[in-house]
Formats: structure tokens, C-alpha cells, sequence
């Protein structure tokens, strides 16, 4: 195990002088008295400083625990709020609702109503969505019924300006949201059942004349935030609990508990009549805190709706009431956890003290039959002993011959020997049979050179308990000269439990690999069932269109106009859809394509791109700059379709500036060289900037610029292809530019 050394000689000496020259008068009874109350002191001192150590850790990990639920609660509303807020401003921002209210037709009202029922059915998370006129009146209205959208008749609308939410929304400003109190829906004055909690979004809907028309209003389904704090606290040995700012629970422990504040036998059920000093310290505090108490552990964290949607700039939101989100963790609970190594701490305090009666006895008698004048020189050895003792290690001192001197209480308990039956023992009584003999050299060698370092760096070793059990652990060696010879301190410690969280993370790892090597797989398979159902759409759309076509041709006159317009509008279709099929082939075809390296000029590629803009509307006028000789190394082919697709979308976007511009360049940028195409064109807002290089995702009306909304998803695969990246910069009217880089590019 060791080149660790030991004599039985100085263990003989292993007695406890702690008693002094004071205790020399004293007769054989009262040393061991006094040498057992002073060990099964030392022995409950230790025992107490664990069992510190032990409750320190648990209310470590109780405060952990608890920390984290909050924090899982907090971000959970968090992510519900911010997307209420997006969807609020996605549908406030729809152009349909401006040409409504700009035309409010029939039809527009029809299709205003067809968007808000597509909108519940892809979201899942509102209970209705409505426009209310700027006179309280519903004016649209879809509910959610049973897993279904359904669109409220005009007769059955319903007046809502007597609501408070109401009210407030249409107080707000142009921009402005307002998001209610969290409290249950009510129909016509009554709560609805089964009672249905609720977070009202709205915000005011003004005209192109900045006239105020009414509001728009999204009703949150409060039960989907509550189940998720529900499952949060599932996962807890805890209470977590959701409260209002005036401390009404709105998810408590018990379902009566809840919404006290919505009905008259309920208003005495609140969190500040149940625990007032911890509501009032929590209004006090700031937004988080822990509060440890005699009722068990509170973690709290106060907070505003308003404040959890910082990230929407120039949006202002006003909210009607702060929550609290609450985790309490009953004293019972602390008390539960420590029934355990309080027993244990128990036991082992009896044992000990067995075990202490027992060597002070020992002790105490071998003390009485030593020579007086022997005293001196074991009280000098105290002190040291001492320290070997409270070690939180096992220890061995080992002499030159290899048999063991010293044991600490540490390797009895490590090994399962008794002092007894170790001193005097070869070392190698520790070590695996199979590794003894060569011990034996590795000592030799060892005295040789003696110098304190850990022993057998880069191997594993093992020790050898009474029981036959083997372990691994880690051995510290330090040479001391005792008389003018050598002795080896071993420093042993059991790394069993290092060791098994090694080979968890190995494991962990292997899992992660094999995980990522099936998402790839899904990937792919998923890729190569779009490329085959784009493929096999091509044909009848081809159909589609060609038979249009003859019926455009050979039986014009039989239609009317309406009929020929019809006729028309199915071609445009056709035609649109087989476009959209290509750019999704396109795409397929990038993602499985392999990259073939080459020279490649980017610059003589730009101007040949822009050369066939120009052919396609020789009519425009546009200034196009192109930087001379930018060479690259990378796929010609896959280079040529960035290009065009970046310089086809300048083009497109600067339609309506008379004086157009287009520039293609590189500059460095950070160690780096960036390739950018810059426009004066129609822009973008930088807000939706993350969401241009998704497929389908447009940033403007397909009436206003024409487009597929794929380009820009294919560009970026081939950029990442080359071990790029790419990003955009732009402002509504000011023009855009795009950037991006080659990873993998040679000079």
C-alpha cells in the first residue's frame, strides 16, 4: 500500500500523557476516570462538530433546494408573461387589423376573425382574444371552448366598459400594455365555473390618424401557469405558493385557501393572517430573500410583471399588482433530515466512548507501571500524537523494516483493525495480496530517496480491509527522522467515492454521445423526408398549372371576366407554390451537399450576379460597387447561391429608392475577415433580427416584396457549411446590411 514504515517500540509508548505530571500522584482509578471523561470528551466534541458540520449542510442544501424552486417558479412566469407580450404585439402589429380598421368591411372583419381563430389554435395558452371598441363594446370575440376556438356571435357580445381592466386599457397610450391582476374570469357578474384563472393583456389600437379605435385584449389561461408551479412543487419536499401583493393566496397548499380575495367566505384566508411577521418582512425586504424562522425556512422573491418584461424595448407595460412567489420549508421537514445522522451520531458516541473506557484503562495501567523518569519523554510525544490523532485522515507511521509504529483512530475505522492488531504489523497487512512482494521493493527504493510526495502518481491503489473488502485510495509520504532513523508518515485516504463520480461522468459522457449521434440521425431522416415530399409535389402542381393554362388558352371566351380572374389567381398560386417547392429542394440539397474547396472569386461572382439583375429589369437604375479581387477558398457553387440570394434581396428592397445602392465588399473585423452586402433599401427592425435566417419567416408583406421567406434560411446553411457565420444590421427605411463569414477560407 504504502512505502509507509513503523516499531512496536514506540508503540509502547502510545500512551495518553493529556493527564499531565499533575495526575502522577493519583491512583490507577481516578487516572482512568479522569483519561475516560477527557477522551469521551474530546470524542463528543468531535461528535458535535459533525453533527454541526452535518446540520450546516443540510440547511445549505434545504436553502438550495428551496432557492432553486423559487427560481424555477420565477422563470416559469417569466417565459409565460414575455410570450403573452409578444403574441400581444405580434397581433396589435397585423397589418389585416389596420386595413379593418382602416375598411371595416365585412370582409376584413371576417378575416380579422379567421386570424384570431388560427392564433388560438397554435398558441394553446389564451382563454379568448377580443377587440373591444373605445367604448367599452366587445366588437370581436373568439373563445376557446373545449379545445376548440370558437367565434361569438354579435349578439351574444358582450359591454365590458364597467371592468376595471377595461377601464385601465383604455387609459393606455399608443405602445402602451396593460397586464390585469391575476384573478378568476367572470361572465356577466358572475365567477365562471368551473373557475377559470386569468391574466388579461391588452394594449390601445389607434388608426393612421393616431385615432384611439378600442383595445386589443388577450386573456391569459392563468391554469397553465399555475400547473407549472404545481409541477415545481411536485418536485420539492417543500410548500411553494403563489400570493398576491396583498398576500391572498393565488396557488396554495389547499385549493380553499385560493382566490380568497373573489369570494366573501374566503377574504380571512391569506398568507399575512397565517404567518404576519414573515408577510410584513417580505414587504420590507427587497425582491428576494430567505427568512429563517421558527415556523421552518422561507425563500421568497417579490415580483412585477412589468419588471419580469424588461426585454421589449420601447414597450411601456403597466401592471395592476406585484406577486410573491413563496417556498416554505417546515421546521418539521429540517427536523425530519437530521433524525437520521443524529441517531447515528448517537450510537457512535456510545461505541466511542466503550471504545475510549477500554484504551483509557489500557492506558491508564501501562502509565502506572512505567518508570517516573519515562513520563518526561512520553509528554513530549503527546503533543505530536495529538495531532496524528485528530487527523482527517487515517495515518500509519511505518519504521525501516517496514512494520507499523503508529495508527490513528482514523485507519482503525478505515481498515477495521484495532490499534492492537496493527502495531507491530508489516505494513504489507494492508495491501492486496497481489501487490505485497512488490511493495516490499517499492520500500527499498523508497528509503533510498526518501522525500515527501504522493505515492504511485498515475496508478491506482488499493487498500486491504480486516473483512478481506478492497478500496481505492490516495497515500501521502512524508520521511521524519526519529533517533537517527527513518520513519514514513502515510497519509491514506478513501477515494471511493471519487472514483464512482468518475465513472458516473464517464458514463454521462457516453450518454451524451450516443444522444447527439441519434439527434443527427433524426436530422437527417428529417431532411430527407422534406427533400421527398417537396419532389413529389413538383408533378401535380405542374399539372395544376399547365391545364390552367389550356383553360386560359382554348376556352377563354366561354368564361367571364371573374372566371378568367379566377383562372389567373390559381396559376399565380400554382406558380408561387412550385417556387416555394424549389427553394425548399434547394435547401434539402444544401443540407446533404458536400463542400468541394476551391479558388473562388467573389468579387467576379457579384458582378456577374448583379449582370443578370440588371437583364431581368434593365428598366432600374442602380449604383452597385463591388471591392476588386476578394478571393476565397470554398464550394463555387454554394458561394454563387449566397450571393445570389444576399444581392437578389438588395435589389428587391431598394425597388422604390430612386437612387439605389448596392455595395459588396470585406473588411477585418477582430482577427477576422467579413464579407458584407449594403443596401439602401426598405430595412428591417433590428427586433426581429434573430428571426430573419429561420425558413418562412418574413419580415414584410408578401404584397409589399414578393418572396418565399426560405432564401435567407439557405444562405445561412451554406455559410455554417463553410464553418461561418452571419448576422444583419438594418433600420425601417434606412437600408440593411448583411454580414458573414468563412470559417474554413485559405488565402
Amino acid at each position: 500500500m504504502s512505502d509507509f514504515p513503523a516499531s512496536t517500540a514506540v508503540a509502547e509508548n502510545r500512551l495518553d500523557t493529556s493527564t499531565g505530571i499533575a495526575t502522577r500522584s493519583l491512583g490507577l482509578l481516578p487516572r482512568f476516570v479522569l483519561l475516560w471523561l477527557l477522551l469521551s470528551l474530546i470524542v463528543a466534541g468531535v461528535l458535535w462538530l459533525l453533527y454541526w458540520v452535518q446540520l450546516k449542510h443540510l440547511q445549505s442544501l434545504s436553502l438550495i433546494e428551496e432557492s432553486q424552486a423559487v427560481e424555477l417558479a420565477v422563470q416559469s412566469i417569466r417565459a409565460e408573461l414575455a410570450q403573452a407580450g409578444a403574441d400581444l404585439v405580434l397581433l396589435s402589429r397585423q397589418s389585416v387589423l389596420k386595413q379593418w380598421l382602416h375598411s371595416p368591411t365585412p370582409h376584413n372583419h371576417e378575416r380579422i376573425t379567421s386570424d384570431y381563430v388560427a392564433f388560438l389554435k397554435s398558441s394553446g395558452r389564451y382563454d379568448n382574444v377580443r377587440f373591444i371598441d373605445a367604448w367599452g363594446q366587445e366588437f370581436v370575440r373568439v373563445n376557446w371552448i373545449d379545445g376548440q376556438p370558437t367565434v361569438v356571435g354579435e349578439d351574444a357580445l358582450q359591454d365590458k366598459s364597467n371592468r376595471y381592466y377595461i377601464k385601465e386599457s383604455l387609459e393606455l397610450g399608443p405602445g402602451e400594455i396593460y397586464i390585469s391582476p391575476f384573478d378568476l374570469n367572470l361572465e356577466r357578474g358572475e365567477i365562471v365555473k368551473p373557475m377559470k384563472p386569468v391574466i388579461r393583456f391588452a394594449t390601445s389600437i389607434h388608426d393612421e390618424a393616431d385615432v384611439k379605435r378600442g383595445v386589443l385584449v388577450l386573456n391569459y389561461n392563468g391554469r397553465r401557469l399555475i400547473e407549472r408551479i404545481r409541477e415545481i412543487a411536485s418536485q420539492t419536499s417543500s410548500h411553494l405558493w403563489l400570493l398576491n401583493e396583498q398576500g391572498y393566496w393565488l396557488f396554495g397548499a389547499r385549493s380553499e385557501q385560493e382566490w380568497g380575495f373573489m369570494f366573501d367566505d374566503r377574504e380571512q384566508l391569506h398568507f399575512k393572517a397565517d404567518y404576519p411577521q414573515i408577510w410584513r418582512a417580505i414587504m420590507d425586504s427587497s425582491s428576494r430573500g430567505t427568512l429563517n424562522t421558527d415556523d421552518g425556512l422561507f425563500t421568497y422573491a417579490v415580483l412585477s410583471p412589468t419588471g419580469l418584461m424588461h426585454e421589449y424595448e420601447g414597450i411601456d407595460f403597466k401592471a395592476g399588482e406585484r406577486w410573491v412567489v413563496v417556498s416554505h420549508a417546515p421546521s418539521e421537514i429540517l427536523a425530519n433530515r437530521m433524525q437520521g445522522p443524529v441517531y447515528s451520531l448517537v450510537v457512535a458516541f456510545f461505541l466511542l466512548s466503550l471504545f475510549t473506557a477500554i484504551v483509557a484503562w489500557a492506558i491508564t495501567y501501562y502509565v502506572h507501571k512505567r518508570r517516573q523518569a519515562e513520563s518526561a519523554l512520553l509528554s513530549s510525544e503527546s503533543a505530536w500524537r495529538g495531532l496524528v490523532e485528530s487527523a482527517p485522515d487515517a495515518i500509519v507511521v511505518v519504521n525501516e523494516s517496514g512494520h507499523i509504529e503508529i495508527a490513528n483512530a482514523q485507519a482503525e475505522a478505515l481498515f477495521g483493525y484495532s490499534r492492537a492488531e496493527l502495531i507491530g504489523q508489516p505494513v504489507e497487512k494492508l495491501i492486496p495480496q497481489r501487490y505485497a512482494g512488490h511493495h516490499v521493493q517499492l520500500r527499498g527504493d523508497y528509503a533510498q530517496e526518501p522525500k515527501a510526495r504522493p505515492m504511485g502518481e498515475g496508478r491506482v491503489l488499493y487498500g486491504l480491509r480486516k473483512d478481506g473488502s478492497e478500496f481505492p485510495v490516495s497515500i501521502s509520504l512524508s520521511p521524519i527522522q526519529v533517533d537517527n532513523k527513518l520513519r514514513v508518515i502515510s497519509d491514506i485516504r478513501d477515494v471511493t467515492a471519487e472514483r464512482e463520480a468518475e465513472r458516473h461522468i464517464r458514463e454521462l459522457n457516453t450518454q451524451l454521445v450516443e444522444q447527439n449521434n441519434e439527434l443527427e440521425r433524426i436530422n437527417r431522416e428529417l431532411e430527407a423526408f422534406s427533400y421527398s415530399v417537396s419532389h413529389d409535389l413538383r408533378a401535380p402542381l405542374r399539372a395544376i398549372d399547365g391545364f390552367s393554362e389550356i383553360l386560359s388558352q382554348e376556352y377563354a371566351d366561354e368564361l367571364d371576366q371573374r372566371g378568367r380572374d379566377y383562372l389567373q389567381r390559381v396559376r399565380r398560386a400554382a406558380q408561387k407554390m412550385g417556387q416555394l417547392i424549389d427553394d425548399l429542394l434547394n435547401l434539402s440539397r444544401i443540407a446533404r451537399a458536400e463542400i468541394r474547396f476551391q479558388d473562388v472569386d467573389l468579387s467576379a461572382m457579384a458582378a456577374d450576379a448583379l449582370r443578370e439583375l440588371e437583364q431581368q429589369e434593365p428598366e432600374r437604375r442602380v449604383e452597385a460597387l463591388i471591392q476588386e479581387d476578394i478571393q476565397v477558398r470554398g464550394d463555387s457553387r454554394l458561394l454563387r447561391i449566397v450571393l445570389d440570394n444576399l444581392l437578389a434581396n438588395a435589389w428587391k428592397f431598394t425597388r422604390d429608392k430612386g437612387d439605389a445602392r448596392i455595395l459588396f465588399g470585406m473588411e477585418r473585423q477582430q482577427e477576422e475577415t467579413v464579407y458584407y452586402i449594403q443596401d439602401n433599401g426598405a430595412g428591417f427592425d433590428m427586433a426581429y433580427a434573430d428571426r430573419m435566417f429561420g425558413a418562412f419567416q418574413r419580415l414584410h408583406d408578401a404584397s409589399e416584396f414578393p418572396g418565399t421567406g426560405i432564401g435567407l434560411a439557405t444562405v445561412q446553411r451554406v455559410i455554417h457549411k463553410h464553418g461561418g457565420r452571419i448576422w444583419a444590421r438594418g433600420e425601417p427605411g434606412e437600408g440593411a446590411s448583411f454580414y458573414f463569414t468563412l470559417g474554413r477560407e485559405m488565402a
